[in-house]
């Protein structure tokens, strides 16, 4: 299968006040994504199965390579941290009722069903414990190909949450733990996410690279992240650009860009995302 659209990160757009963009808010960022033409015709595809695809357009129908399947997976893998992004902003802001901890194996974890399930005793264990507490989830594989699970806690009291190191290891007992305290950031969902959403050109490889290249070890259709019935969902407010700019007071955004989308090398569509300090 070729690739019948290419996207291509360039300088950010100018946006007109008229244009509706799409807004999540959250207590330290406001988000904006606004997509250039709301309907340009450039869903061709429809998937068929996990290996193939069909072409509405002609009814052709495609089988994946590898590695477009791989290509499938990052992209998704991209999705699910762009959400987590948002929901870890929504939910999170460093406050003393927040905690970061991470579950290691001493032995090696190569199943991600087995360390899912392993986190879900886990969790049952701790919050028959800690009864007001809510949970993120992210399952990483090490560059060992062992799984280890990071996990973001917060007391929904807003009490000053303490767990002793010697009662989270004996809740998990596997191996080691680390718990600390949230480091300072005004962009919590962007602070923890990087490593799995990065790009760098240098010829020195990061470790948010080296880390984005673990995608194989997840298998198909994988949960990237996982949260409990208390962590809420961030849900988008559509308004004008114009409404935007007043609601951000103006301000440049923090970070922004603009993704090209071409068909044939003939730009068809563009799509801009801008992040804001929320000073309200």
């Amino acid at each position: 299968m070729s690739k019948e659209f290419q996207t291509k990160k360039v300088p950010t757009a100018v946006i007109p006040d008229d244009k509706l963009s799409k807004v999540y808010l959250s207590p330290n960022i406001i988000e904006a994504v606004t997509v250039d033409k709301r309907s340009c015709n450039i869903r061709k595809f429809k998937r068929v199965g996990k290996n193939a695809c069909v072409n509405m357009s002609t009814g052709e129908y495609i089988e994946f390579s590898k590695n477009e399947n791989l290509q499938s997976k990052q992209a998704h893998f991209k999705k699910a941290a762009n959400d987590l992004r948002r929901i870890i902003n929504l939910n999170f802001i460093g406050d003393c009722s927040e905690k970061f901890i991470t579950l290691t194996y001493c032995n090696r974890m190569e199943d991600y069903n087995n360390a899912s399930e392993d986190f879900k005793k886990f969790w049952s264990l701790f919050k028959y414990r800690y009864p007001n507490c809510e949970y993120i989830r992210i399952l990483e594989p090490q560059e060992s190909g062992s799984w280890h699970i990071h996990v973001l806690i917060k007391d929904k009291t807003k009490k000053n949450f303490y767990v002793k190191h010697e009662v989270l290891s004996s809740l998990w007992g596997h191996g080691k733990v680390w718990i600390k305290n949230l480091p300072f950031s005004e962009n919590f969902g962007a602070y923890f996410c990087a490593q799995f959403n990065s790009t760098d050109n240098s010829n020195e490889e990061s470790k948010a690279i080296q880390k984005g290249k673990r995608i194989d070890y997840y298998p198909s259709n994988f949960k990237f992240y996982t949260c409990s019935k208390g962590i809420e969902k961030p849900k988008p407010i559509v308004m004008s650009h114009g409404e935007l700019k007043r609601l951000v007071n103006y301000q440049e955004p923090c970070y922004a860009y603009t993704n090209t989308i071409a068909d044939n090398d003939v730009v068809v569509n563009s799509i801009t995302f801008e992040q804001y300090l929320n000073a309200v």
